[in-house]
């Protein structure tokens, strides 16, 4: 428990090492009976050897308790060794004088706590004393803010120390002591507390109850009157809207109407005076609802029907027209039926096709023609009526081209396509300028006169 500080002035040093002497915890000095020092020529030499007698000669001057100071020092240092020789003569001024010329040769000097430990140990044991001295300043191990301290004083501090952290003893979390007063008071989920209604309603821990509530313990309330229940501070929000009696609540049917609202311990009966009441809430809701919906789907209906009648009027201002050209028909003839390449009309896919030698025993010696709907694509729900006619064109005079014309709606019942079965004999094909080049020329003009859907 001592600091080394660099020293003043030499006159600082010599009042310093004279008043430590008979202050508390100072450094411990051998009986100055007969004690005083000389240079040990074995152990030091030169500049260390003139500085050791400079040393003794001035603890000589100082004589008695002082001079065993110095003593320690010069030992300590490796300086000086003990003699035994009488005390110094000097006078107390020439004492002074020569003290203060040894310390200026000193780079520093030793200050004494005034209040540390008393205790002196020798070099090789103080080192082990001071890592338990009880004078020894340490820092508290709970805030920087709290400062030095004494270790003989640490466990007294540490128990009344603000920032030392206290087990709640409802939630069992940590918390500064400083803080534990406002931690219980507002933030602690478990501290127990009252519902604000004074419901005096709880449930025991080890069970569920239909008030919400857990009750934690009960005590005696300011006035005597018996037992108050208590509630953790997390559960009194439920509590209040799901489960106090005294709680203010609206009526289960606010919805349909009722506007009245009770506490909830009155509610049951409320429901039970009032069924005929409710049931005719309910009704009129149920009936405005029901109209509602009406309304809504027919103005849906109304808006779709518009949308309709504007696609097929587009569709009937942009009617579709198909040519068909048959190459080699003469070798393709061979084969029963010939079929068109594919096309789209309205979201429907369709496709022309014949059979050169009729489609039943009574078309023999006829090309059969109809205009197919590809049901493997039909639209889930949704009809289409045509007007539209099938042509063999004439080359040499087209106004002795073949023209069927039919209005149809699709799909069929019972069957993919329609036409006419005896739509053109093979007799007349080959012999009246419907061949030219060895091709069929076949043509189709499509417009579309209604799109429905079934809902």
């Amino acid at each position: 428990n001592t600091m080394t500080s660099p020293s003043s002035s030499p006159a600082s040093a010599a009042s310093a090492l004279e008043a430590s002497t008979d202050s508390v915890g100072s450094v411990a000095a051998p009986p100055a009976s007969s004690s005083s020092f000389s240079s040990s020529s074995s152990s030091s030499s030169g500049n260390g050897g003139a500085l050791a007698s400079a040393a003794a000669a001035g603890a000589a001057a100082l004589g008695g308790p002082a001079a065993a100071v110095v003593n320690n020092i010069l030992m300590a240092s490796g300086l000086a060794s003990p003699t035994s020789t009488s005390s110094s003569s000097q006078t107390g001024n020439n004492k002074k004088e020569t003290a203060s010329s040894v310390l200026s040769s000193f780079p520093s000097v030793i200050l004494v706590d005034p209040e540390g430990c008393t205790h002196s140990f020798t070099l090789e044991n103080i080192a082990k004393h001071e890592q338990n001295c009880g004078y020894a300043v340490v820092g508290c191990r709970y805030s920087a803010q709290c400062g030095r301290i004494r270790r003989m004083q640490a466990d007294t501090h540490e128990a009344v120390c603000p920032f030392r952290p206290e087990r709640c003893k409802h939630c069992q979390q940590d918390v500064p002591l400083q803080h534990m007063e406002e931690h219980e008071r507002v933030l602690c989920g478990m501290f127990p507390v009252q519902c604000p209604k004074g419901c005096g309603i709880g449930s025991d821990t080890s069970s569920s109850s239909s008030s919400g509530a857990l009750l934690i313990g009960s005590e005696g309330d300011d006035s005597g009157n018996g037992n108050v229940v208590m509630i953790r501070r997390a559960d009194l929000d439920m509590h209040l809207k799901m489960h106090c009696p005294e709680q203010e609540v609206e009526c289960l049917f606010v919805d349909q109407g009722c506007t009245k609202k009770l506490l909830r311990k009155d509610l049951k009966a409320h429901l039970s005076d009032e069924v005929v009441d409710h049931m005719q809430l309910m009704k009129r809701g149920y009936d405005e609802q029901l109209a509602l919906m009406r309304t809504n789907f027919d103005s849906q209906m109304k808006t779709k029907d518009d949308r309709l009648k504007v696609i097929e009027k587009q569709v009937r201002d942009n009617e579709t027209k198909v040519e068909w050209k048959v190459k080699n028909f003469s070798s393709l003839r061979k084969k029963s039926y010939l079929q068109s390449d594919k096309f789209t009309i309205a979201g429907f896919t369709w496709f022309i096709g014949f059979y050169t030698d009729g489609d039943n025993p009574d078309s023999r010696g006829y090309i059969s023609i109809y205009l197919f709907l590809d049901v493997a694509h039909l639209p889930k729900g949704k009809s289409i009526t045509l007007e539209y006619y099938l042509k063999f064109s004439n080359h040499r005079d087209p106004h002795e081209s073949v023209k069927k014309e039919f209005k149809t709606t699709f799909p069929i019942k019972g069957g993919q396509g329609w036409g006419d079965r005896k739509a053109l004999k093979n007799s007349i094909l080959e012999q009246n300028g419907f061949l030219k080049d060895d091709v069929l020329h076949v043509e189709a003009e499509i417009a579309v006169k209604r799109i429905a859907w079934s809902v």
